[in-house]
């Protein structure tokens, strides 16, 4: 189920995974660690689209990203059987913050920086949950 439009930068909190589907769709995969004064919140962004691979190829941890995409949650079951809500962001663009412009693919144009968004303490603890993240 599809939230919100989301935008929002981050620090890729390990290496990105590439994988694919039955159907040989290539899903690429990030985990996007974004920070608050106490806390650090993790996010999962997937990208199906062919246009942001080789910018997900560049990408090393600790490497500071714009994500723009839709906002979505979906239910996994946990090892236990449990189902838990995951929440992601479905990539439309993927930015690498301080590199050069070879590093950064999207579908829109990224203005400059100042076009990021940033949540406040509170908006961001309501976005995701780290309970709610089996990985």
């Amino acid at each position: 189920m599809s939230i919100a439009k989301a935008t929002v930068t981050g620090t890729v909190y390990r290496e990105p995974r590439e994988f694919s589907t039955a159907n040989d769709i290539t899903i690429y995969e990030i985990i996007l660690c974004m920070n608050d004064r106490d806390n650090n919140i993790l996010i999962r962004v997937i990208s199906k689209r062919l246009a942001l691979e080789s910018v997900v190829k560049s990408l090393k941890k600790n490497d500071l990203i714009l994500v723009d995409g839709r906002l979505q949650v979906n239910t996994v079951k946990t090892e236990n059987g449990t189902e838990k809500k995951v929440f992601e962001i479905d990539a439309n663009a993927i930015e690498k913050i301080g590199g050069s412009s070879a590093n950064s693919s999207s579908n829109s144009d990224f203005a400059n920086e100042e076009s990021i968004v940033s949540f406040g303490e509170t908006e961001a603890n309501e976005l995701v949950n780290e309970e709610e993240i089996p990985f």
